[in-house]
């Protein structure tokens, strides 16, 4: 999702284009590190993690630097929205990571305030390891021509694809990642 996602982003803009939900503010704030590190030959690329437990002073900071990628977690993203200290007119991109999670978690008012938010021609990528009613209803009311890719488990991997794994410290995960690509 990275490579096309960022081919969309208008660097040298100073609006926010491509916003990504995730369900809590740990992944929300690992997302922005491994994103910089993977545009590091893309300069002037800003990245900006918006999620509760944060002090809101240094969010409004980090958005005056007009970020072009959001991280947000629904909860404080409908914070800065209520405050007006954010601007979504000109997103293009919306990524639900995790929705299942994020419904789980109780935020589905929160979702439908965000997605009321942005406009409504966008694309927008949803992500969930379950399929529930709820998400369905979403996937319904809010991609256009959506694409379902399903993994199952028991999937047998193409014999013509070599697979490798390494192991790795926890901690060294995303830089091994950006090594790797």
């Amino acid at each position: 999702l990275g490579g096309p996602m960022w081919q969309m982003v208008g660097r040298g803009s100073k609006q926010a284009q491509t916003l990504i939900l995730r369900p809590t503010g740990e992944l929300a704030l690992q997302t922005p590190a491994v994103l910089q590190q993977l545009s590091q030959f893309m300069p002037g690329l800003r990245v900006t993690a918006i999620y509760g437990g944060e002090n809101i002073q240094r969010q409004f900071m980090a958005l005056r630097q007009r970020p072009q990628i959001l991280v947000a977690t629904p909860g404080r993203l409908v914070d800065h929205i209520t405050r007006g200290s954010i601007d979504l007119s000109h997103i293009s991109t919306v990524v639900l990571d995790e929705a299942d999670r994020m419904l789980d978690m109780g935020f589905r008012r929160d979702l439908n305030r965000i997605l009321d938010a942005v406009p409504q021609r966008r694309q927008t990528a949803l992500f969930s390891a379950t399929m529930s009613k709820e998400i369905k209803e979403i996937a319904a009311k809010q991609l256009q021509n959506p694409v379902l890719v399903r993994v199952d488990r028991e999937t047998v991997a193409e014999e013509s694809i070599r697979q490798y794994f390494a192991r790795v410290q926890s901690d060294r995960k995303n830089e091994e990642l950006v090594s790797l690509l």
